[in-house]
């Protein structure tokens, strides 16, 4: 019974895996962590933790201006980032 769910599982997960055209899909989603002012110690390690689970993340200084929240785009586009 073993052998046969080995077999049945491995054609399945085969078939999964395989990419169709032989290339991997690589993620090209990009993602820009940054914080405000006023952060703690706690708050900045919690955004290393997090930056360090996300490969695709990039990290930036501290953002000072609060009023002018459209160059947030222009900062993204700056580091290649979309999201």
């Amino acid at each position: 019974m073993a052998a046969v769910y080995k077999a049945l599982s491995k054609s399945a997960n085969d078939k999964a895996d395989a990419p169709t055209n032989g290339v991997a899909k690589r993620n090209k989603q990009r993602v820009l962590i940054l914080t405000s002012r006023g952060v703690t110690y706690r708050h900045r390690h919690l955004l290393k933790d997090l930056a360090s689970m996300m490969p695709h993340g990039r990290v930036d200084a501290k953002y000072d201006q609060k009023k002018k929240l459209g160059e947030l785009n222009e900062l993204a586009e700056l580091y290649n980032c979309n999201k």
